[in-house]
């Protein structure tokens, strides 16, 4: 762990610049694309308001959160400059619009999609071998795996922040700018796949089975149905079945981690345990955990040559006296 301490270190002075800014550089690369995706799914999110009629309350508190973080990074850009805090608390800011708005652009994904294709699904995991009541059933005896694999599921938000922290303070250059405009185009192709291929899930598709429905189903089916009241937003869950975000989130935090020692190991078995526990703690088919990991890969190959170009892995060295 002492190398990952060591890409840690912070200017020992804190009137002396980073090396990076130093050499005329910025940690920070841009926020031009991820802000400019934030606003695209947000303008898309209102022209769908009017097609759904979906109407969504509790927005003080994300804008409020938005408000205050912007600010914050205002400060530590202009007043008080330190790049690395003010590329934190900047990407912390734009990691919540993003949630926002893409949380309510999945909402109306599901509400103008077509016909359920569970039986396809399910058809497509027998392909494959597996059977999902079985995987269940098996599960059942094995209780401390199971409480692994719920503790891995829901890390998500803990991975979002220590993204945010790792990259930031270790000055892997434009790495937080990847990471976030990585999700946000996987989010978008993603919604594409969900319009062309919605599903409930197998919690619903196997309930005959005496399988426990998710919550997440109540809102799904009520979208599905038209039958829709105002959504709480920091009460709104994921709908998505197929392709599974998790597993799209899964490859792309790892992703993000590469280079960086003492943490890329971590991510790494986090979410290749995360993986497994995809189809019991998300109610998730297993083709769609290999859909999320296809727009994982197709998300890199499109976004690759946006972000190869210029990339700095050693400015995590510790600056010269």
């Amino acid at each position: 762990m002492s190398d990952s301490i060591d890409s840690f270190q912070l200017d020992e002075k804190l009137d002396r610049p980073p090396p990076l800014i130093a050499r005329g550089r910025s940690t920070g690369s841009g926020y031009g694309l991820p802000v400019g995706f934030i606003l695209m799914i947000a303008l898309l999110d209102g022209a769908l308001d009017l097609r759904t009629g979906l109407a969504f309350t509790g927005w003080a508190l994300p804008l409020s959160a938005i408000t205050f973080l912007l600010s914050i990074g205002v400060v530590y850009t202009t007043v008080r400059k330190r790049p690395e805090l003010a590329e934190l608390v900047i990407y912390t800011a734009l990691w919540v619009g993003f949630c926002l708005f893409g949380a309510i652009l999945t909402y109306h994904v599901i509400a103008l999609s077509g016909p359920l294709r569970d039986a396809d699904l399910a058809r497509f995991d027998r392909n494959l071998g597996f059977d999902w009541p079985e995987w269940i059933q098996g599960l059942k005896a094995h209780p401390f795996v199971q409480v692994v694999m719920a503790a891995t599921y829901g890390s998500l938000i803990f991975q979002i922040i220590g993204s945010l922290l790792v990259l930031a303070l270790a000055r892997k250059r434009g790495r937080n700018r990847e990471l976030l405009v990585n999700m946000q185009v996987a989010l978008c192709l993603t919604s594409v796949l969900v319009a062309l291929m919605p599903a409930a899930g197998p919690w619903t598709y196997f309930s005959s089975a005496g399988h426990v429905k998710y919550s997440y189903i109540d809102s799904f089916m009520a979208l599905r149905n038209g039958h829709n009241p105002p959504f709480i937003l920091n009460r709104m869950e994921g709908v998505y079945t197929f392709p599974s975000f998790h597993a799209v989130m899964a490859f792309l935090f790892t992703y993000s981690q590469r280079g960086i020692r003492g943490f890329f190991p971590v991510f790494a078995v986090v979410n290749g345990i995360m993986l497994f526990s995809i189809p019991s703690e998300g109610g998730h088919y297993l083709c769609d955990i290999v859909s999320g990991a296809t727009v994982a890969v197709l998300t890199l190959c499109l976004t690759g040559r946006v972000f190869r170009t210029g990339e700095t892995s050693g400015s995590d060295a510790p600056p010269k006296p």
